[in-house]
Order: structure tokens, then sequence, then C-alpha cells
């Protein structure tokens, strides 16, 4: 793996992208490590709408796969920790 991957965002690129209350709420479950499922369960939604939400943060973050998007929330939600 090339080491640019491994580097964390700044203040400066989570500024840049505007979520909307849920999608905050998503990022913020799987960031604890919560399935769709539960997520879900938690929000009183469908699976199927939590997979939707996912999709649109997908597009949203241009990025691919569960991992780089759990790994994303983890960083985001370090990064609203610290304000």
């Amino acid at each position: 793996m090339r080491k640019e991957e491994f580097n964390t965002p700044g203040k400066e690129y989570f500024a840049k992208i505007k979520f909307s209350r849920r999608e905050k709420q998503l990022l913020n479950f799987l960031a604890l490590g919560y399935t769709s499922k539960q997520i879900a369960a938690a929000l009183k939604l469908t699976k199927r709408t939590i997979d939707f939400y996912r999709s649109l943060l997908y597009v949203k973050l241009n990025i691919k796969g569960a991992a780089a998007l759990i790994r994303y929330a983890v960083n985001y939600q370090l990064e609203q920790n610290n304000k």
C-alpha cells in the first residue's frame, strides 16, 4: 500500500462536504461499528432506507466499498469530537 493511503484527512477536508442530519447519524453509527440492520432498528427505519443513505454517501464522498466508508466515518467522528 502506498503511504498516502494512510493519511488522515484534516479539518479543511471535512469542512468542504456538507451532510444532511441523517447522513451524519449514519456516519456516527458506522464509526461505532453498527451494521445496516442495527442502524435501521435504532433509527426506526428499514434496512433498505439505510442502504439508500449509504449509497448516497458513496457517491457524495466518491468512495467504493464498505471498508472505505467505515474508515471515513471513524475519521469524521474523530474530527467532530475534536471541535
